[in-house]
């Protein structure tokens, strides 16, 4: 090891950390929703070949320091994480997830490695391996602590908890960066044509980022047409009964619902399945009527006149998705068909008629109940989400419209149309439309496209 070694090794796990930290912050503190990588080419390619190169310089120093159980575990991960990434660059569209439980053993390994590993001089490294003990913990509480929680109004707490544990993660290269700056303290020999390539290689590096950052969309929405929005949603919530099921294994889901005007238990009503996106971070049980459109759109009284029906609408817990998504996040998907289930011991709703309605990530949701649960939906509408191509052909006899906004940076519009694709080539028969120039939240509403109701609320099961 020389100069050259650190010196590349923390030129790229310095960029790594600025890239990680950006997203971060800009996401999580100033709460504006940047292009993930998968979404923007440049950004991705860019960030994969950082992460690799600095992986690659992490596994030649754990293998020549005898690291050898840090090692393997880490090229194993890394291998997981890194390549179908490049794979998906080239459209492969491949989807790995570790699991959970896999993601907190290999960083307990390797935590108990850098602590009992390296002699006494690499303190910075038994450091990382201190604060990486410490992230497992939390993971470990983190895959537990939702159930701790059956009162809703406490989930907040678990919004704040989750996102402090990701924070932690952030400052585990920071303690890497140490132990590389006290490595090259302790060389002896003096390389002084390599501090001139670090400073050239360091200023280029950034350049290059700085350069794809500026290509970096923020998809915000029309703040006018939001306050518009939300005032007809505020009016509308109270109509909504506010209510919280407890699911067989005790987990709670909030959730609101719709009764048709003039209930008559004589009659059997549609059930709609609203299903909020991922930018929800709140527990109140009302923000998903506010950012759901079905549900907004049955605060006008001739909707709710001529498309009588329950509206149900469940607040996803935090930390998990309705399923569908390419994320290791557990899913409330067997939750919400637990809720439904209860609801029709309770109300005369048609089992045949059950209408999945969801965006963003309730666009997912949507999409994998029909795909997953096609006996029990009888339509599916999905606006900006996606699905899993592999799991179409199941959705193949479930009446199916995709919305997608072309300039969607959020969820690329790939994700609409692979599903679509492979579920026409499964011999489905999806409607399927993209709307030119608009991004991930639409300036022209859904409720303009009059056939859209009648066509959902014309679909029955056999």
């Amino acid at each position: 090891m020389n100069l050259r070694f650190y010196y590349f090794a923390s030129v790229f796990l310095i960029l790594g950390m600025l890239m990680t930290l950006m997203i971060s912050f800009v996401s999580l503190f100033m709460n504006i929703p940047i292009l993930s990588p998968v979404s923007i080419k440049s950004w991705e390619v860019v960030l994969l070949l950082i992460l690799t190169g600095g992986a690659v310089f992490e596994l030649k120093y754990f293998w020549s320091k005898g690291y050898d159980t840090a090692f393997f575990i880490i090229l194993f991960v890394s291998l997981f994480n890194i390549v179908p990434g490049f794979l998906n660059l080239i459209g492969a569209q491949v989807q790995l997830n570790l699991p959970l439980i896999f993601v907190v053993g290999s960083h307990l390994f390797v935590s108990l490695c850098l602590i009992k590993g390296p002699p006494k001089e690499r303190f910075w490294l038994k450091t990382a391996g201190k604060v990486m003990l410490v992230y497992v913990v939390l993971l470990f509480i983190r895959m537990f602590v939702y159930r701790l929680f059956t009162n809703y109004h406490e989930w907040g707490f678990i919004v704040n908890f989750y996102m402090w544990v990701d924070m932690v993660a952030l400052v585990i290269p920071v303690f890497f960066l140490l132990n590389y700056r006290s490595e090259i303290k302790a060389l002896r020999e003096e390389q002084q044509g390599y501090r001139l390539s670090w400073h050239l290689i360091s200023l280029g590096l950034i350049a290059l980022i700085v350069t794809v950052t500026l290509q970096l969309k923020v998809d915000t929405p029309n703040q006018e047409e939001f306050a518009e929005r939300d005032k007809l949603a505020t009016s509308v919530a109270p109509d909504y009964e506010a209510h919280t099921f407890i699911g067989k294994e005790g987990q709670p889901l909030p959730y609101r619902l719709l009764k048709p005007n003039n209930y008559d238990p004589e009659k059997e009503y549609p059930l709609v399945i609203s299903l909020h996106g991922g930018g929800i971070k709140t527990t109140d049980n009302i923000t998903p009527v506010q950012r759901t459109w079905m549900a907004r759109l049955y605060g006008q009284d001739t909707i709710r006149r001529d498309y009588p029906a329950f509206v149900f609408v469940p607040n996803c817990p935090p930390g998990w998705n309705w399923g569908g998504l390419p994320n290791p996040a557990e899913s409330a998907a067997d939750l919400v068909f637990e809720t439904i289930e209860d609801l029709e011991k309770q109300w005369s709703i048609d089992g045949n008629r059950r209408y999945v309605i969801g965006q963003s990530m309730g666009g997912y949701g949507a999409l994998n109940f029909a795909a997953t649960r096609p006996e029990k939906i009888a339509a599916a509408v999905s606006v900006n989400g996606g699905g899993r191509p592999e799991i179409a052909p199941n959705a193949r006899d479930v009446p199916i419209w995709v919305f997608h906004g072309e300039e969607d940076i959020r969820v690329p519009v790939e994700f609409s149309r692979d599903f679509i694709e492979a579920l026409e080539r499964a011999g489905g028969s999806p409607k399927y439309t993209v709307f030119p120039g608009e991004g991930h939240i639409f300036s022209k509403p859904l409720i303009d496209i009059p056939e859209l109701m009648d066509w959902v609320f014309a679909q029955r099961k056999e």
